[in-house]
């Protein structure tokens, strides 16, 4: 995705392509472009039926396939991911317990030693909400 009048989405500051929860913040734009799809996760056909993301990055040059695994929409001024943590447990403990509370849950998926990557955009349920679409590298459960 490249930049246009719109912005561009950003990995959060303090997350690199390969640390192991990296989260990508972009606009919801009323015309449907940008990270406008991210919002209409939170519809369980639409989840289920777009399960896998194909993100690609300059850093590695590479393309990581994903599985979302659940949606959330929050409110940004009640909630805020968390992306620093001690240890793997703390990593895998906390994403666990969002990823459980989750709006929608499409699968409890294993976090220990899992890379979990998180897409970001405004949604409209509220006057601050923000869907928040969590997926795990691996393609296809199975």
């Amino acid at each position: 995705m490249g930049q246009g009048a719109y912005g561009t989405p950003y990995l959060d500051w303090d997350c690199s392509p390969d640390s192991p929860f990296s989260i990508v913040y972009g606009h919801h734009m009323d015309d449907g472009s940008v990270f406008a799809d991210f919002a209409r996760f939170s519809d369980r056909g639409y989840a289920e039926a777009h399960r896998t993301i194909l993100v690609r990055t300059r850093a590695d040059g590479g393309a990581h396939e994903l599985r979302v695994v659940a949606v959330d929409v929050v409110d940004a001024d009640d909630e805020r991911v968390r992306v620093s943590f001690e240890s793997d447990e703390e990593r895998a403990a906390f994403l666990g317990e969002r990823i459980s509370r989750s709006d929608l849950v499409l699968e409890e998926a294993d976090l220990a030693g899992a890379k979990v990557w998180a897409f970001a955009t405004c949604s409209y349920q509220t006057p601050n909400s923000r869907t928040v679409v969590y997926a795990i590298e691996g393609g296809e459960k199975g």
